[in-house]
């Protein structure tokens, strides 16, 4: 197992539990994730890719899972690595890239209208960024 499926394992357990055992709440993804980040970056050895695909994969799956809305879910996640990335300062076009391909990679399965409906949510947060999920989503089925 590689290191960013080792990191969505971990991440996918915890998310899950988390969102499995509360009820909805605004931000509770985006705290997850972000708390998620922030202990995986202390990884020994752990990329940004790694961190942030792997992750934001396994969040997307444990939203999906959980049964809770996908779209809101997915602009939670992607608002927890823009907040981490400015904390680390890092690149934030090349790591919001990372979360969105993470992000379609487990909302591919929820069909077409589901993927259109979540580019369209990101998009209206991040202006720009539901095209690039678009993109990763249509290489993902």
């Amino acid at each position: 197992m590689n290191q960013a499926d080792q990191i969505a394992q971990r991440v996918q357990v915890e998310v899950s539990r988390v969102l499995l055992a509360e009820p909805p709440a605004p931000g509770k993804i985006h705290d997850l994730v972000a708390a998620q980040l922030k202990a995986e970056f202390k990884t020994k050895g752990a990329t940004s890719k790694d961190v942030i695909g792997g992750a934001c994969r396994a969040a997307m799956a444990a939203v999906v899972l959980s049964g809770r809305d996908a779209a809101e879910g997915a602009v939670e996640i992607v608002q927890a690595v823009v907040d981490i990335v400015q904390e680390r300062s890092g690149d934030p076009m090349r790591t919001l890239g990372y979360a969105l391909e993470g992000i379609a990679a487990s909302a591919a399965a929820g069909g077409r209208q589901e993927v259109g409906r979540i580019g369209m949510a990101i998009d209206a947060k991040f202006m720009g960024a539901g095209s690039i999920f678009s993109e990763f989503a249509a290489k993902s089925k």
